[in-house]
């Protein structure tokens, strides 16, 4: 069997996989919590009431009802949307974002949501600014995991002026100067590939001395060249920072757009070979049903009507239509149960080791749903 070969950004995340294999029904819960708007937390305690009542109704679980009653007075304080997902085995997964949502989500079901989580994910890819001058660097890693960690290798201080001058004695000196500010560079560059490696960055924002830069470029692997986006700025504190952030947010949100792009052209292009990709419900479905599916890539406009049947004990034995379900079944794996089409895909992609992408509807595969092939 060969391989796909392919290789585009998507969301591979040990949170959300244990989310998917998790027993159902499932809470999921995504409230937009306003960070910059006053007496946010009763604005969104109103609309989680209102959701709470609905969901109540539809036989919801008071204990899971609980888990979000707990986390949305306070929620405004970690950003703009708060998503939760409660499992039938009392399991939890929360997660903010800074973005509001468009509209707020909750459902009562037999799969979990997870193509928010993904979504936010996706729009902050990890990342690393570097803001050096001659005698070291300050570096900001950034990732949803944890919060921004910051680190500064000092480098050596001494000899980073040069001297006004002549003769053979200042020309030593000054290259001995050029000498440091190279090592300092190095050094950085070492750091560099090394917090890359270590966060798996996917852009490397660099700002500061034009000198400095110009070493650190050439002191870095092309694999980590590949990744940097330069601009201005710099590593004193001179009022610039709010500048370097508005610049650093645009390159983000446009290697975040990028990769949307990479991942759609990458399965044109398998999807012109041999069985190398497939697109649509039925098909996609098949080949998660066989373990075959690299990356999934899927559009969630979280109000989709598709539906998608599985057997309780074993998620990744989905179908999307009625003739496939004879024999999808049986005694050890329990009854057929019935959910979102795109939340039943995403959960079993999951299951099955599979990683993520969510893409437009228009561009993307058809019927919103498509699959990177392991082996073709």
């Amino acid at each position: 069997m060969e391989r796909s070969g392919a290789t585009v950004p998507a969301v591979d995340d040990r949170q959300l996989k244990e989310a998917a294999g998790w027993v159902g029904p499932f809470l999921s819960v995504f409230l937009t919590t306003e960070q910059q708007v006053e007496q946010t937390a009763g604005h969104a305690e109103l609309r989680w009431s209102s959701l709470r009542r609905r969901l109540a109704e539809e036989g919801a679980g008071e204990e899971s009802l609980k888990v979000v009653d707990e986390l949305v007075p306070g929620a405004h304080l970690e950003g703009s949307a708060l998503g939760v997902v409660v499992a039938g085995d009392g399991s939890v997964l929360v997660d903010h974002h800074r973005q509001p949502l468009r509209r707020d989500v909750a459902r009562w079901s037999a799969a979990p949501t997870l193509t928010p989580f993904v979504s936010w994910r996706e729009e902050l890819p990890p990342y690393i600014v570097v803001l050096i001058d001659r005698a070291g660097a300050d570096l900001v890693a950034v990732t949803r995991a944890r919060p921004p960690g910051r680190e500064a290798p000092g480098g050596e201080t001494w000899r980073i002026s040069k001297p006004r001058g002549g003769g053979w004695a200042h020309w030593s000196f000054e290259r001995r100067v050029e000498e440091t500010w190279a090592r300092n560079a190095r050094a950085v560059a070492g750091q560099v590939e090394e917090l890359v490696d270590r966060i798996e960055a996917r852009l490397v924002v660099v700002a500061g001395d034009e000198h400095a830069v110009s070493i650190l470029r050439g002191a870095l692997p092309e694999r980590i060249v590949a990744l940097l986006r330069l601009t201005e700025g710099g590593r004193a504190v001179d009022g610039s920072g709010g500048e370097t952030a508005a610049v650093v947010a645009r390159l983000v949100a446009s290697a975040a757009a990028e990769d949307t792009v990479a991942a759609i052209e990458k399965f044109r292009e398998e999807l012109g070979e041999a069985e190398r990709a497939v697109e649509g419900a039925a098909p996609t479905l098949g080949a998660l049903r066989s373990s075959q599916v690299d990356v999934l890539l899927a559009h969630d406009a979280m109000k989709g009507s598709a539906v998608a049947w599985f057997p309780a004990g074993d998620p990744t034995l989905c179908v999307s239509a009625e003739s496939e379900l004879d024999g999808v079944g049986g005694p050890d794996r329990g009854g057929l149960v019935e959910g979102r089409l795109v939340d039943v895909a995403v959960r079993a992609a999951l299951c099955t080791g599979a990683a993520v992408r969510t893409v437009p509807l228009h561009g993307g595969p058809s019927e919103g749903l498509g699959a990177l092939l392991r082996w073709s």
